[in-house]
């Protein structure tokens, strides 16, 4: 009995491990980028990333030098102004990906720049989002991204 409990843990923490694996190859991390850029064209904003790294044990990504602007095609974005920004943190779930859905956890901006001509109309928008009191949920290509 003691055997077959430790198999059934061990091939649960080996199946992670390759999941884990699997997400850091650079075809996956791509499509989650396109995923994402797909999701935030909608919301009028394009996303430019440099470079993308990955936490070893933690299901975590890492933008490298971002920049937000709006989407030329957008009838309205909730940007007026490029925004530049150092790196971003993403947490997801792991196991959501299996379901084809990006559940977003955590998401923390290092050093973003941004020149702001009209500060008091891009607080205003992001504080209407905030006060929203659904949660924002977003579809890309053939992944849906929920954001808690």
């Amino acid at each position: 009995m003691k055997k077959f409990f430790w198999g059934i843990c061990f091939s649960i923490l080996g199946l992670y491990a390759c999941l884990h694996i699997l997400i850091s190859t650079e075809p996956i991390q791509q499509r989650l980028v396109t995923e994402i850029r797909a999701a935030l064209i909608t919301l009028g904003v394009e996303l430019e990333v440099e470079g993308i790294s990955v936490a070893l044990f933690r299901p975590r990504l890492f933008f490298n030098r971002v920049v937000l602007k709006p989407y030329p095609a957008a009838k309205q974005s909730p940007l007026t102004t490029p925004l530049s920004i150092d790196k971003i943190k993403m947490d997801f779930r792991l196991w959501g990906l299996l379901s084809r859905r990006l559940v977003v956890s955590e998401f923390i901006l290092y050093h973003p720049k941004i020149i702001v001509p009209y500060a008091e109309e891009l607080y205003r928008r992001v504080s209407r989002l905030m006060k929203e009191k659904t949660v924002p949920k977003l579809k890309g290509d053939s992944f849906s991204i929920t954001v808690n």
